[in-house]
C-alpha cells in the first residue's frame, strides 16, 4: 500500500506542521512505507517514537492508526505511549504534619515548560489519589500557574495543608542530559513511577545532605536563628545559633548548616550583610540547606536574622517614590531600586508608552497567589497601547509603574495603580514602566518531594 490519497494528504499536512526537521519527516515516511511492505509493527513503533520529540507531536499516534493493519490494531495500542489527555482531572491532597505526600516536580516558566510530576512513590498519598507521572499541574488551589517559577510552585505547595490540583497527563517528561543541552522530552513507560534521579548520593557514594525547607513568616513569627560567614578557605553563609523552640528549631535547622540559596538567590558568594537583608526581605522563603558532618567554626560573630535593623535602602526608596515627580526615580539605575531577591538575576527594562489608548493587557499573580507577590503580564491583546509599544510581553513582571512599586502587592492593588495611571489618554503624557524579563535558564532535573 502506498502512502497516497486523501487521508495521506491530510496526514502529510499534519506531519509537516508538527515536525520541523525535514530529515525526521523523511524518516517517518520511509518507516511507514517499510511497514506497509513488511508489517513489522515493533520496528515501526520504535521509529515513530524517535521522531516524536514533544508532547504536541503525540497526536500523530492517532493519525498513523489508519495505516495499521486491522489484525495489528490491538498490538499497536499496546506498544504506543499513552496519548495526552485533553480533559483536566482534579486531585485533592490533604496532608498531615511531617507527612510526605509522595511526589516530585520538575519544570517552571523559567525553563519554558509547565510544572510536571516526575515521580510518584508507590502507596503514597499522591498515588492513592491518582496523581501520575507526566501529569502537568495547570491550576494550583484555583490559581493558574503558567507563569510561576519552580520555586514559587514548590513554596506554595510546601505551605499548603490542602492541595487542589487541576492536572492533565502529557505522556512525556522534559529531560536534560547535560546543563548545556536544550530541553528534550522522553516518553513515560506504562506503570512507571518516575524517572529515577539519584539525588541522594554523589559519584563517590557519599551521602548528600542538601534539603529544601519552606518557611512562612506571614503570621509575624521570627525564624529564630543566627548566621555568619565562614573562613576564607570555606566561603559561604552558615547557621551559627538556633534559639530553642524557635521556628528554625521546629524546622530542624542545625548549627553548621550552610545556606545554599534562598528563593533561588545563591548564598555561595554573598556578604554577611547582603545575606541578612535577603532573609529579612521576604515573609515566604524556600531555603536550601546543606548539612555539614564536621562543623568548622566560622570567622565572624553570628548575627541574628531576627535582630532589629534599618530596612534595606531599596525598599525605602520605593516607598518615597512619587508619580508626580517621575525624575526622582526614572533617572536612577533601575537595579538600585530593588533587592537582589526581587530582581532574581533578570534583565530590567525601562519602558515609556504614549498614553493614547487603553493598554489592553491582562495581569495575574500578586500576594496570595503561587507567584509569591509577583505581578506578571498574562496576555497582551492586539491593537492596544501595550501591544503597539512592542516592549511589553507575556511573562514580563511589572516592577514599577509611574514611580509606584508593583512588587509584593495584591493583584487588585496592581490593577488600581495601572487604572489610575491611564486616566488621561489624550496622547500628551507617557506611562513609565520598569519590567523584569524572565530569561530562559538551563533546565535542571529538580526532584523535590512533598
Amino acid at each position: 500500500m502506498e502512502v497516497s490519497g486523501g487521508r495521506s494528504s491530510n496526514f502529510k499536512l499534519k506531519v509537516n506542521t508538527l515536525i520541523e526537521a525535514e530529515s525526521d519527516r523523511d524518516k517517518l515516511y520511509q518507516c511507514l512505507r517499510d511497514y506497509q511492505l513488511n508489517h513489522e509493527i515493533h520496528d515501526f513503533v520504535d521509529t515513530l517514537k524517535s521522531v516524536i520529540i514533544h508532547p504536541d507531536h503525540l497526536v500523530l499516534l492517532d493519525e498513523v492508526r489508519t495505516f495499521i493493519q486491522p489484525s495489528q490494531q490491538m498490538l499497536y495500542n499496546q506498544l504506543i505511549p499513552q496519548s495526552p489527555s485533553k480533559k483536566l482531572r482534579t486531585v485533592r491532597l490533604v496532608g498531615h504534619a511531617n507527612e510526605n505526600l509522595g511526589f516530585a516536580l520538575r519544570g517552571g516558566v523559567e525553563f519554558g515548560v509547565g510544572m510536571l510530576v516526575s515521580q510518584v512513590i508507590a502507596d503514597s498519598l499522591a498515588a492513592q489519589k491518582g496523581l501520575k507521572v507526566g501529569d502537568e499541574i495547570v491550576r494550583l488551589n484555583g490559581y493558574n500557574i503558567s507563569q510561576a517559577t519552580n520555586n514559587e510552585v514548590i513554596s506554595t505547595i510546601g505551605m499548603s495543608k490542602t492541595l487542589t490540583l487541576k492536572v492533565r497527563n502529557t505522556g512525556m517528561l522534559p529531560m536534560k542530559n547535560d546543563r548545556s543541552d536544550p530541553v528534550t522530552w522522553k516518553f513515560i513507560n506504562e506503570g512507571q513511577s518516575g524517572f529515577q534521579v539519584d539525588s541522594g548520593t554523589g559519584n563517590d557514594g557519599e551521602t548528600k545532605t542538601e534539603r529544601k525547607v519552606f518557611v512562612n513568616l506571614q503570621s509575624g513569627k521570627k525564624l529564630g536563628c543566627g548566621i555568619g560567614t565562614g573562613h576564607k578557605n570555606e566561603p559561604g553563609i552558615f547557621i551559627l545559633k538556633i534559639n530553642p523552640g524557635s521556628l528554625a528549631d521546629t524546622l530542624n535547622f542545625k548549627i553548621g548548616d550552610q545556606i545554599l540559596d534562598v528563593n533561588g538567590t545563591s548564598f555561595l558568594n554573598i556578604s554577611h550583610d547582603t545575606a541578612v537583608m535577603e532573609l529579612k526581605s521576604s515573609s515566604q522563603m524556600t531555603i536550601t540547606l546543606r548539612s555539614k558532618e564536621n562543623y568548622v567554626q566560622v570567622g565572624q560573630s553570628g548575627a541574628s536574622v531576627d535582630e532589629e535593623r534599618q530596612p534595606p535602602p531599596i525598599s525605602k526608596q520605593a516607598k518615597q517614590s512619587d508619580s508626580t515627580q517621575p525624575k526622582a526615580w526614572w533617572d536612577k539605575d533601575p537595579y538600585s531600586l530593588f533587592s537582589h531577591r526581587q530582581i532574581d538575576g533578570r534583565k530590567l527594562c525601562k519602558i515609556e508608552i504614549v498614553k493614547d489608548s487603553p493598554l489592553e493587557m491582562l495581569l495575574e499573580g500578586g500576594i496570595g497567589s503561587p507567584l509569591s507577590g509577583r505581578v506578571v503580564i498574562a496576555e497582551v491583546y492586539s491593537g492596544g497601547a501595550a501591544d503597539r509599544s512592542g516592549q511589553l510581553f507575556k511573562g514580563d513582571q511589572l516592577m514599577m509603574v509611574d514611580g509606584k512599586c508593583m512588587t509584593d502587592i495584591s493583584l487588585n492593588a496592581a490593577q488600581d495603580i495601572l487604572k489610575e495611571a491611564m486616566t488621561s489618554l489624550d496622547g500628551t503624557e507617557v506611562l513609565r514602566v520598569i519590567t523584569a524579563m524572565c530569561p530562559v535558564k538551563n533546565y535542571e532535573d529538580e526532584l523535590t518531594f512533598f
